[in-house]
């Protein structure tokens, strides 16, 4: 099974447009909490790395990292 962050970055990837933490727990039926952990999880591991967590006025997606 998918660890949290891997399922969070597969559904960002998927659905290529920003998304809220509430619907990332609603789709996940996770606590926003969790979601929360796992996104912060999820920025440190694509921290160096092409591809970054991009979070704008509450919504959040995948985007090119900004040194790329």
């Amino acid at each position: 099974m998918l660890t949290l962050e891997a399922q969070i970055e597969a559904i960002l990837f998927w659905k290529a447009e920003p998304l809220t933490i509430p619907e990332l727990a609603r789709v996940l039926a996770r606590p926003e909490a969790e979601i929360n952990q796992a996104l912060e999880a999820l920025a440190n591991k694509l921290a160096d790395r092409g591809i970054a967590l991009i979070r704008n006025n509450g919504e959040i997606m995948l985007g090119t990292s900004p040194q790329a």
